[in-house]
């Protein structure tokens, strides 16, 4: 396994990354997970689609820019359908791209996700998944979604080494679909650091009267978000103004929220103000007595998170992932449009009350700190990297002299270079001079002396590019622990060692090579070798 204190070298693949915020909350899941490990010294690079919203842009050129420390690629997306982004050049700028360590795959059936975990399977990557809520199909087109999940979209999860739920509401609906309970690790998302603002923004820009009761809504303006349920509600609360604060997402869900605001008398308190920066969402929540997320279905609900940042009071319901962490900071209800009308009547009725939850959402808010989500998911990471062991180059033929040591040198030095086939080996390179052969099979006398050139650094070698030379030398095995990487475990001596000549060797492979005299000892455990 890499060293506890490498550096990783991590690749995201997702359907839509900054600034397309109105993909809603997993934008900043994703950017916030991207700055922490470069801050952890990690490599970040992001491949996704032009794609800034459900109508494009599309694009016919990648272009390739630097945010937060990340490299972010965004392939060309020539044709789209809502987020599906079509980018026909990904497999050219995956094969490009320097071997990551590990790969992590967001969302689920579309085309960079699916792309990308095939990728990860053919060139033996590890890979984990985060669904960010799409695993269980809902909503529209479910029989088409149900289909698809059992046909094309199967090996995403399929291939994946974990699954990342960011909740126990997400872990279920994986382990529902037929996945192995003990595949799903629960990661989630980080709660972002509070920032005093200052109200008045909201209010102002709607000409909302500072006495008037405000309930505050954030997220995409768009079906399953119980946003119909919220208009009925304040309808039944004199005086109370709501404010959508959200993009569209083109099926026509404003429009329906305008006609029933007007049919229910209060079309001058139902304000869509439609999407904000950043920064005027966070002075948003400074304005509202009450956020509400009153959604039938959150793997999270990233808006609970910013709001318990701004010490706010909240009411969801219990069909959020994020309520596992608010039970006793926020109102939790069932999603039931009478228990979210009682809830708000409460709330608004109760300064006191108002307060309290405020105070104790922001304690929660400390305590699940993206710092913290990091470092668990860098954890992740390491979890599912493939063992690797020390590498010994040795010499049981006496004619096998300082030459060809200095021409295996010479290739290992340029090992950076390669690296672009199918058939690879994870190779760790370490000096001869610290590895104790005393009483081993390689104690051989006259063995020359250690590769000056090679320290404790992790590089991919290509083997079948480093064959020809030193098939002339017949006296070369490199040895490393395959198990973690499709080939055949070490249950069997015959197919344990590796040498550069085939990615995998056998004995009898070995003898056709001339090379029956050698022998190769695994640095792995208990050390074994076989001849």
């Amino acid at each position: 396994m890499i060293d506890d204190d490498k550096p990783l070298h991590i690749l995201f693949a997702a359907p839509a990354y900054w600034p397309a915020t109105a993909f809603g909350g997993p934008i900043p899941v994703m950017r916030e997970l991207a700055r922490g490990l470069v801050l952890a010294g990690c490599t970040v690079d992001v491949v996704t689609t032009a794609l800034t919203s459900p109508r494009g842009p599309r694009s016919l050129r990648t272009r390739t820019e630097e945010h937060q420390g990340s490299t972010i690629l965004y392939a060309a997306t020539p044709a789209s359908y809502r987020w599906m982004g079509i980018t026909p050049t990904l497999p050219v700028l995956l094969q490009r791209r320097p071997r990551p360590d590990a790969v992590h795959v967001f969302g689920f059936r579309d085309p960079v996700g699916t792309t990308v975990a095939a990728w990860c399977r053919v060139r033996r990557i590890p890979y984990v998944f985060e669904a960010l809520g799409m695993f269980r199909p809902k909503l529209r087109k479910v029989g088409l979604k149900r289909a698809l999940d059992t046909s094309i979209f199967r090996h995403v999860p399929g291939g994946a080494t974990r699954l990342i739920a960011c909740s126990r509401l997400e872990r279920d609906e994986y382990v529902d679909g037929g996945i192995a309970a003990g595949r799903v690790i629960v990661r989630p998302n980080g709660f972002p650091a509070a920032r005093a603002a200052r109200p008045g923004m909201l209010r102002s820009l709607l000409a909302i009267p500072t006495g008037a009761p405000l309930v505050l809504s954030v997220g995409r303006i768009a079906s399953g978000k119980g946003l119909e349920m919220l208009v009925r509600s304040i309808a039944e609360i004199e005086g109370t103004h709501l404010a959508l604060v959200g993009p569209d997402d083109g099926h026509g869900t404003s429009d329906r929220l305008r006609r029933l605001a007007v049919s229910l008398g209060v079309a001058e308190c139902v304000h869509l103000v439609g999407p904000l920066a950043h920064d005027g969402v966070l002075k948003a929540y400074a304005d509202a007595d009450v956020v509400a997320l009153a959604s039938a279905h959150e793997s999270f609900g990233m808006v609970a998170a910013e709001a318990a940042s701004a010490g706010r009071a909240i009411l969801l319901t219990d069909r959020c992932g994020v309520a596992e962490l608010l039970t006793d900071a926020a109102l939790v209800v069932p999603y039931d449009e009478a228990a979210i009308a009682r809830a708000l009547v409460r709330l608004l009725a109760d300064a006191e009350l108002r307060t309290t939850l405020g105070a104790k959402a922001r304690s929660v808010a400390a305590r699940h700190s993206w710092d913290v989500v990091v470092a668990r998911q860098e954890d992740i990471y390491r979890q599912v990297l493939p063992p690797m062991t020390d590498l010994a180059v040795v010499a049981q033929d006496p004619r096998f002299g300082r030459g060809a040591l200095a021409q295996l040198e010479a290739f290992w030095n340029g090992a950076t270079a390669l690296g672009r086939d199918p058939d690879l080996l994870y190779l760790r390179r370490r000096s001869l001079a610290e590895v104790d052969l005393t009483g081993s099979p390689l104690d051989v006398a006259g063995l020359p002396g250690p590769l000056s050139a090679v320290d404790a650094l992790h590089q991919t070698v290509d083997a079948r590019r480093l064959v020809p030379p030193l098939r002339r030398s017949r006296s070369v095995w490199v040895v490393a622990t395959t198990a973690s990487y499709g080939f055949p475990a070490a249950r069997s001596g015959r197919r344990y060692a590796c040498w550069i000549g085939t990615a995998i060797a056998d004995e009898h492979a070995a003898r056709r090579e001339g090379l029956s005299s050698a022998r190769a000892l695994a640095l792995a455990g208990n050390p074994r070798s076989y001849g």
